[in-house]
């Protein structure tokens, strides 16, 4: 299975990769929203983890031009970010009932 990891930050880049890579998946690496969508003719993923803020395009935008496109069709898409505002959820959510809220905080998981 094939991911596509967009971030502006290398080292999570390099972090979520290297996870990715752990549990088989072929990884490409996107440095904003417009490396992505450039990479995405040439490398189809299943899955996406995509950072909110990031220049160029942000994780959002990025999101929004994904669902536009047709041939997106099954790809999953991940938000990987630190945005906890809930009026930010919502844009990401738009009007699709199977997008989720999963807030993963870390002193909760020690």
């Amino acid at each position: 299975m094939r991911a596509l990891v967009i971030d502006d930050s290398r080292a999570m880049r390099t972090i979520m990769t290297r996870i990715l890579g752990g549990l088989g998946f072929e990884v490409a690496e996107a440095a904003d929203g417009v490396q992505a969508l450039a990479l995405r003719r040439r490398f189809v993923p299943a899955l996406a983890l995509i950072d909110w803020n990031m220049p160029n395009m942000t994780g959002l935008e990025l999101v929004l031009a994904i669902r536009r496109q047709r041939a997106c069709g099954g790809v999953k898409v991940m938000m990987v970010t630190t945005e906890s505002e809930i009026h930010q959820i919502a844009r990401a959510r738009g009007r699709s009932r199977r997008v989720r809220h999963q807030a993963l905080h870390p002193r909760r998981h020690r």
